[in-house]
This record gives structure tokens, sequence and C-alpha cells, in this order.
């Protein structure tokens, strides 16, 4: 039977090892959800720009607005960002064409 102490000590650095693994990847999500977050703040920016300019148009099938489900936090995680603000009731198309 193996002692106490040495059985502790085998403990303690399988602890240490998934304690590392574990800030590893907590580190790899964080980053790809720093990157997704920004790739979503793109895309909505997209969104609100083209649904003014097609209602500045007056064409098209009105889209719906972007809506967004409220993210569940356990554990204090990830919130997500705040709502875009609703587009202008009119854009100028030609301010938004580069000439």
């Amino acid at each position: 039977m193996p002692d106490r102490s040495t059985l502790q000590s085998q403990y303690a650095v399988q602890i240490q090892r998934d304690l590392a693994s574990n800030v590893e990847e907590r580190e790899r999500v964080t980053a790809q959800i720093s990157e997704l977050q920004g790739q979503l703040t793109v895309l909505e920016g997209n969104h609100v720009l083209l649904t003014a300019m097609q209602q500045t148009l007056g064409t098209g099938t009105p889209v719906a607005p972007v809506t967004r489900r409220p993210e569940s936090r356990p554990g204090g995680g990830f919130r997500g960002p705040a709502p875009l603000p609703s587009p202008p009731a009119a854009v100028r198309l030609r301010d938004h064409l580069i000439w």
C-alpha cells in the first residue's frame, strides 16, 4: 500500500497539471470569444447600415431587426456586447458610396 505522503504528492502534481491545462484552455477560449465578438460587431454594424440603405432606396422586403437572446452567465461568464442602436430614420445613400 502506498505511503500517504506519496499519494498526496501524486495528487498535488496531478492537480497542478490540471490547473495549468485549465488556464491554457480558458485563455484559448477567451481569445476565440474575443475574435468572434469582433466579427459579430462588424456584422451587426453592416446589418444596420444595409437596412438603412434599403429603407432609403425603398426597395426590397423589410428585414426583421437583429434580435439577440439574453446570454446566460453561469459563474459570471461572457455577457456579450450591448445592443446596437436602431438605424436612423433616413440615410442618404450617397453618404455611404465611395466615389
